[in-house]
């Protein structure tokens, strides 16, 4: 079923506008969003990460971005979320300095961004989001980190997601499971990962 992202985020779309004019003029020209996008900016990029509400845990309070780079998926789940907490985590300085820039002037008092490697983090969040992160298992390996007991990886995964990536984790104790099929042909699954042992 295609979700409606604009219906999902109802009286949130002033803030959205705002954050893709800021993506448009700041993060284009610094290379966080390609340059094709540019007019694309809301459907490759906002939509795509807003069709993760559905999939977000009723008991995850607290959500950490991983390689957040231009705030994506992490600032658009943030307007559609305001009752959880955020953390977008970003290794380098001048992205981390954009989120910065994003996160006051769309004043958004939920989210949180750390600058530093996300192995160094001192967060530890329910949740966490990887898109245009890593392969799997090394997105894993940086989200397990973070996760509080019973934790799970939100996973934008690419086209190509199939068996050989459910038995790599597997072979980790890791238990994957698609949430969401892509929507449109550019788009792989939304995959949830979760250790064996959790209960959820």
């Amino acid at each position: 079923m295609k979700l409606n992202a604009r219906s999902m985020v109802e009286g949130s779309s002033a803030l959205l506008g705002a954050y893709v004019q800021l993506l448009q003029a700041r993060a284009v020209p610094m290379g966080l969003i390609g340059v094709r996008d540019r007019d694309k900016v809301w459907v490759r990029h906002i939509e795509d990460s807003l069709r993760a509400v559905p999939c977000v845990p009723p008991d995850a309070r607290s959500v950490a971005d991983i390689g957040s780079g231009a705030g994506l998926p992490g600032i658009p789940l943030a307007v559609a979320m305001p009752e959880r907490a955020f953390v977008l985590l970003e290794s380098r300085q001048r992205r981390a300095a954009f989120l910065e820039l994003v996160v006051e002037e769309l004043g958004l008092p939920n989210i949180e961004v750390h600058c530093g490697p996300a192995e160094s983090a001192r967060v530890h969040a329910d949740l966490c989001l990887a898109r245009a992160l890593a392969r799997p298992v090394a997105a894993w390996g940086l989200a397990s980190r973070l996760l509080e007991d019973g934790g799970s990886l939100l996973y934008w995964a690419g086209r190509t997601w199939g068996e050989r990536d459910v038995a790599d984790l597997a072979e980790r104790g890791v238990d994957a499971k698609i949430q969401l099929e892509g929507m449109f042909p550019w788009q792989g699954p939304l995959v949830m990962m979760r250790p064996r042992t959790a209960s959820r």
